[in-house]
């Protein structure tokens, strides 16, 4: 949460589980907990776009690029006040 950066109140935690037949996000932090269902709409070798299964618009890009992941989210970004790419960590 950009306004709460410094406080540890306002740090949270991203993950998405992709499955063979599913796949979901979920958000922990002090103020949002909470997961949704989603769903593929297109991938390709470098690029995997997801959008959450009941809202098309709401959309989820994870790219690769020198063997690391990064996130883009027009969710996210509406959900904690600013634009970011996250850095993703393969578990």
């Amino acid at each position: 949460m950009k306004d709460e950066s410094a406080d540890p109140r306002g740090w949270g935690m991203i993950r998405i589980k992709i499955k063979t037949d599913s796949a979901k996000f979920s958000l922990d932090t002090y103020i949002e907990n909470f997961e949704k269902e989603l769903m593929v709409v297109n991938q390709n070798e470098k690029e995997m776009i997801l959008s959450l299964k009941n809202k098309k618009d709401s959309t989820f890009v994870i790219t690769k690029n020198n063997n690391k992941y990064f996130l883009k989210s027009n969710f996210i970004n509406e959900t904690v006040g600013e634009t970011e790419t996250y850095e993703l960590k393969k578990e």
